[in-house]
């Protein structure tokens, strides 16, 4: 990413009183790292977009000094609104949390952590808590003219930039910022984004955002699900090794033999490949609701005899009434088969559970052949993509389990 060449006073300018200076961005919103939102009466408001709400209003976390700042009568109105709402929040959260434990009263962890929940957020009024950084703004449909999202890339340069209390991160370009993070030795690619702790606790939780928040929490407090396969063939987690289960669906070509799997992959007309499902995760749901569990980490494995490269995505659902579940959030990552050092692959080859899959292939008469090698290299590929989606997965938990009375899980909400 380019510097930018215009003139820009980084710095905040202070008066003789201390107070911060108004001030609105100086350069195009396209070279800034926070979003827009224009409204009506002509006020540009800075921050991160967190929803699209159903009925078209927005939810938007500003700085808190910035708009105090820059918009003061505006600010006063929004810390009244932000007042009444974390009080009506945190009645509604206390009823959710005991209506849970009344739920869940045979699960002794779980409970235990929610009743610490339940008498942390009782012990302190709404109106005593700590000052967040970052004020959340519900703006209608009718009061937005427009709304300017930036590229994830940006918002990301301007979240790290918020984290590492870079001043006047709302109106400094992406890219000044990010060279002010560099020059501060932050990991650009490696560092997440998670303003969970900056954000105050005043919104309500949709049915949609609760039903996430508890299963991501039993997911980490009662018993982890999870199955892991690929297409509509999802095998349970349990005491098989999850690399040997995989391995073994790709000796035998996922429901297709050798030569089956590689005329399908050509296009040839004889051998026809099976459609994919658009609700290939039902079945593992419906298990689960079965079984009493709110969610599920669905692990599915994207591969070709045609193709080095090994693609694995986890999926987290969560139930949000009977029969209905839903995608909280979805994680991708790839891995090369070409490129598995030999040691890896050697490896692999001891594994015991390895050795009795191919001892058992070799039982029933089946051979490899040609395809071991090619099978252990997708194998390790698998592995390394697996511990790469994994992750990814547990990056998002950790915020969303904190605290019962943290941000709003990010969902996708119905419309």
């Amino acid at each position: 990413m380019k510097l930018g060449a215009a003139p820009f006073a980084v710095g905040w300018l202070l008066l003789l009183t201390g107070n911060l200076v108004a001030q609105l961005p100086q350069v195009s919103d396209k070279r800034l790292g926070v979003d827009r939102v224009r409204m009506e009466g002509g006020k540009r408001l800075y921050g991160f977009v967190l929803a699209e709400n159903p009925d078209r209003s927005i939810t938007l976390a500003v700085e808190r000094v910035w708009l105090e700042t820059t918009y003061p009568s505006l600010f006063e109105k929004e810390v009244e609104r932000e007042k009444i709402r974390a009080q009506a929040a945190r009645d509604e959260l206390l009823s959710r949390i005991e209506t849970w434990i009344q739920q869940r009263e045979q699960d002794e962890l779980l409970i235990r952590f929610l009743r610490s929940e339940s008498q942390r957020i009782d012990a302190t009024e709404a109106s005593q808590r700590p000052t967040a950084p970052l004020l959340s703004i519900h703006l209608p449909k009718e009061e937005i003219r427009d709304v300017f999202l930036q590229p994830p890339d940006r918002r990301k340069i301007a979240g790290l930039a918020f984290q590492h209390g870079l001043h006047g991160m709302t109106v400094t370009p992406a890219s000044i910022l990010r060279r002010k993070l560099l020059q501060q030795g932050v990991d650009l690619d490696a560092e997440q984004v998670d303003l969970s702790g900056s954000m105050p606790a005043t919104e309500k939780q949709s049915l949609r955002q609760w039903s996430a928040r508890k299963a991501l929490v039993e997911f980490h407090r009662r018993e982890a699900l999870e199955y892991q396969g690929t297409g509509t063939n999802l095998i349970r987690k349990g005491e098989q090794t999850d690399l040997a289960a995989l391995i073994g669906q790709f000796l035998g070509g996922g429901g297709l033999d050798a030569i089956g799997q590689l005329g399908a992959e050509l296009g040839l007309p004889e051998f026809k490949k099976p459609s994919s499902s658009s609700d290939w995760w039902r079945k593992a749901t419906r298990e689960a609701e079965r079984d009493g569990f709110r969610g599920v980490l669905l692990t599915r494995l994207n591969q070709s005899l045609l193709s080095p490269e090994v693609i694995v995505t986890s999926h987290f659902f969560a139930q949000e009434a009977p029969g209905k579940w839903f995608l909280v959030a979805e994680f991708r990552a790839a891995s090369n088969a070409n490129s598995q050092p030999a040691e890896r692959i050697a490896r692999l080859k001891e594994d015991p559970q390895i050795k009795s899959l191919l001892g058992t292939l070799d039982g029933l008469g089946i051979s490899a052949g040609d395809r071991l090698d090619q099978a252990l290299r997708h194998g390790a590929a698998t592995g390394q993509a697996l511990e790469k989606a994994t992750s990814q997965f547990y990056t998002f938990l950790g915020p969303q389990i904190r605290a019962l009375d943290g941000p709003p899980v990010p969902v996708q909400e119905t419309r």
